[in-house]
């Protein structure tokens, strides 16, 4: 799982989100990967990763040939734009998209 964030989460919250599910933590942790968009404004993560095409690559290597899927907590045509850019569709429920005339989540790309 690669986890896209403007602020890495410290080891202990990891190792106790980790804690809480069916698998083993450790192999939870081993398959997490934390990508930090490292920018302190008030703007969306999305907003912030378009402005940093390295990332978007280093996600893009990290995904491989992987099938994958964005699982935003709001979808407004920047996210919809970062999905573009990575070739990966938007997993969303239709009623959270703030993008005008799109009624389900699998029109997004």
């Amino acid at each position: 799982m690669i986890f896209v964030t403007s602020q890495a989460p410290s080891q202990r919250v990891r190792d106790y989100y980790a804690g809480i599910g069916l698998r083993s933590p450790l192999e939870v942790l081993d398959r997490l990967t934390v990508v930090e968009v490292p920018d302190e404004t008030a703007r969306t993560v999305g907003a912030k990763l378009l402005d940093r095409p390295d990332l978007i690559a280093r996600i893009r290597d990290l995904d491989g040939d992987r099938p994958a899927v964005i699982e935003p907590w709001n979808v407004s045509e920047v996210e919809v734009s970062v999905a573009q850019h990575l070739g990966v569709p938007i997993q969303c429920h239709w009623m959270y998209t703030g993008v005008p005339g799109l009624t389900r989540a699998s029109e997004m790309v």
